[in-house]
């Protein structure tokens, strides 16, 4: 089932990159698989100036991100940059790179100690996945210049426009969704963020390629979560409803629809 859901995404990856060439996906799953590097560090198949003009260009075109400047010491006008991958970036490297040998995925899965529940939050991350590449791809949508690729992941509900065939697959495709996202939710959690952490988990991909970390991100959840009780199926504590409420006053939102 693994290699069968690896091989569908790298194939559904090359379909909604269309700007992006062999060299270009070869570059990003070099940082998939090396991380926060220099581009000295990259290394394929072309000339280093080559993979270098490519790093300028896939930075300019938000796939990577710069992480870190150091400044020379004798030379305060120039520096040594370090780059890593961006949400888009890290959702373009899966079209030679498994999602699982991935430095973010691997990142993201790190604080989970239960290694069967770091299987279950993987193989819905593998599902999602699936299905939103296909929901993409069948649109007729490329990912290339979207800007907020966080928000398009999270919005792919509507089939409106497809035919009767691909709805009956997209129907497939979200019973295997469902029945991971439902597993999850089943689980024991400590903290019910750590199973929104998981579930939203190109949101915390994107936070974690930005330099949050893993503490930083489930205290953001409980600072600004503000309705999980629809997307969880758990009761919304006591701190969730002063957030509520005071949306409810301050802005006239009902929450609840």
């Amino acid at each position: 089932m693994s290699i069968y859901q690896n091989k569908l995404i790298k194939s559904l990856t090359k379909d909604v990159f269309l700007l992006l060439d062999k060299h270009d996906f070869a570059i990003l799953n070099d940082f998939a698989v090396k991380g926060e590097v220099t581009r000295h560090k990259i290394i394929t198949t072309q000339d280093k100036k080559t993979v270098s003009k490519r790093i300028d260009i896939l930075f300019e075109r938000e796939f990577l991100i710069l992480r870190k400047s150091t400044p020379f010491r004798n030379q305060p006008h120039k520096s040594t940059k370090y780059f890593g991958l961006s949400l888009k970036g890290f959702l373009a490297s899966l079209r030679y790179c498994n999602i699982e040998d991935n430095y973010l995925t691997k990142k993201f899965l790190k604080e989970i100690k239960n290694k069967s529940l770091s299987k279950l939050i993987l193989d819905n991350m593998k599902n999602d996945l699936i299905r939103n590449l296909s929901y993409t791809f069948f649109m007729g949508i490329t990912l290339d210049k979207i800007k907020n690729i966080h928000s398009w992941i999270g919005e792919l509900h509507e089939l409106a426009g497809f035919s009767d065939k691909d709805i009956i697959n997209f129907e497939i495709m979200d019973d295997s969704c469902n029945q991971t996202f439902n597993e999850l939710r089943e689980q024991d959690f400590d903290n019910p963020n750590i199973l929104y952490y998981a579930i939203q988990w190109y949101s915390s991909i994107d936070d974690l390629a930005n330099g949050l970390s893993y503490s930083k991100i489930i205290k953001t959840w409980d600072e600004n979560m503000y309705n999980v009780e629809p997307i969880l199926g758990i009761d919304v504590s006591e701190s969730y409803q002063k957030i509520i409420d005071k949306f409810k006053k301050e802005f006239k939102m009902d929450l609840t629809k």
